[in-house]
């Protein structure tokens, strides 16, 4: 029983924290090419967005998803929601049926002796030829102080994924 207790707690040490949330019940047809629009970038994190993507895109294609990478006019950290109509309808006009679009809450080490990583992202899949969101989820995670940013990153992004592709 002691073995048992002392287990469990390790075990919660040494998964940090991190929190999921998902809506929809959504199985993402492989076969499907998928529109991915640069995150938002809603920190003051130069970049962030952008970063946020270009894992998404690694985990996205590991997955043998086809993507499709949209990028808006110019090189910015924000796009205002009325452009998400924008990537809609280039998505239409590229024939994909798919666009994954979302946004970063939170990319940063905290301030500290440790410096630990936290990452918070929202991702949301649209369906093109309805203009609705078929499947959102949330996802946010701290790590250790011997953690980088895009190993945090890189396992919220996979966690909600996961979800749905």
């Amino acid at each position: 029983m002691k073995r048992i207790f002392i287990f469990m707690v390790l075990s919660l040490f040494l998964l940090g924290c991190s929190s999921v949330k998902t809506q929809g019940d959504f199985s993402y047809p492989l076969e499907k090419k998928l529109g991915l629009v640069v995150l938002k970038n809603n920190t003051e994190t130069p970049l962030a967005g952008f970063r946020a993507s270009s894992i998404l895109e690694g985990i996205l294609e590991a997955r043998e998803v086809k993507v499709k990478f949209y990028l808006q006019e110019k090189l910015q950290d924000e796009y205002l929601p009325q452009e998400v109509n924008k990537f809609l309808l280039q998505a239409k006009e590229d024939g994909l049926e798919y666009l994954l679009s979302g946004e970063v809450n939170e990319w940063r080490y905290k301030t500290g002796i440790d410096g630990e990583p936290a990452v918070s992202v929202r991702l949301a899949l649209w369906d093109v030829q309805q203009e609705s969101i078929v499947w959102s989820g949330v996802g946010a995670k701290s790590g250790w102080g011997h953690e980088s940013l895009g190993t945090v990153a890189q396992e919220v992004l996979l966690e909600l994924v996961e979800e749905v592709f």
